[in-house]
């Protein structure tokens, strides 16, 4: 047993803190060691004086007194105070909600602003298409309007055909898939308001809306060796005469 453990029970003896077992070791620790005794009998004189002196009540104002003897840090100047040390709390809480304000309407009308058909290649997010590439475009830009035919491969395996059309008549338009591999599956959008759409012939009839976008998935044809990109195309015409016959032209 070293010394501070010795000082450890003597002390728990005379506290009447001890076990029976302790008190016994306590007992034969007295009985073989003068040092103990007399540490014992040392630490029995100090309890009994401290055990006749009266009990004093605190001072009444000792709570105050350390209460008052408490020094909080100085606090830190703000970064943005209009001139003053501090700003007062409602004109911190104004700022804040500005701020918020102006943010949301900054943010709603980025969210609103309309985009253009080929933006979406360059969205991520749950807006955007599914993950896609482009493997193949046409495009035409003649008298009667111009337009663009794009395919893209998904993820998936699958195909998406995007077309978009501006005529300055009605033009009557068919995507043909002759040859290619791939057949038509399903119109998946379509902006504008054509007079006819013959699906799943790939038929569209302009009439009176010239201006038409459309989106449709394409799979692969089960009776086909393989998928000839170049053999997607169309036909445009206007009163029943062609103009414009055009393929893909792979990326």
């Amino acid at each position: 047993m070293n010394e501070q453990q010795m000082i450890d029970l003597v002390q728990a003896g005379i506290d009447g803190e001890l076990a029976a077992d302790e008190q016994d070791e306590l007992a034969q620790l007295l009985e073989s060691s003068a040092e103990a005794r007399e540490l014992h009998a040392q630490l029995a004189g100090v309890a009994a004086v401290l055990g006749r002196a009266e009990p004093l009540e605190p001072p009444a104002d000792l709570h105050a007194r350390i209460m008052g003897s408490i020094e909080l840090p100085a606090p830190r100047r703000r970064w943005f105070s209009f001139g003053q040390a501090g700003a007062p709390g409602p004109l911190g809480y104004g700022l804040a909600a500005v701020a918020g304000a102006i943010f949301t309407f900054a943010a709603l009308t980025v969210v609103d602003t309309p985009f253009g058909p080929d933006d979406t290649r360059d969205m991520v997010g749950t807006i955007a298409p599914v993950a896609a590439t482009r493997v193949g475009a046409e495009r035409f830009d003649a008298a009667a309007g111009r337009g663009s035919l794009e395919l893209y491969r998904l993820e998936d395996g699958g195909y998406r055909l995007d077309v978009a059309v501006d005529a300055s008549s009605s033009l009557d338009w068919r995507i043909d898939l002759d040859g290619s591999g791939l057949v038509l599956s399903e119109l998946t959008s379509l902006q504008g308001q054509p007079g006819r759409v013959d699906w799943p012939q790939g038929r569209i009839l302009g009439e009176d809306d010239t201006t038409v976008r459309l989106s449709a998935a394409l799979q692969a044809d089960p009776s086909a060796d393989a998928v000839n990109i170049a053999r997607v195309g169309w036909v445009l015409s206007a009163d029943g005469t062609t103009v414009h016959r055009g393929g893909l032209t792979a990326d």
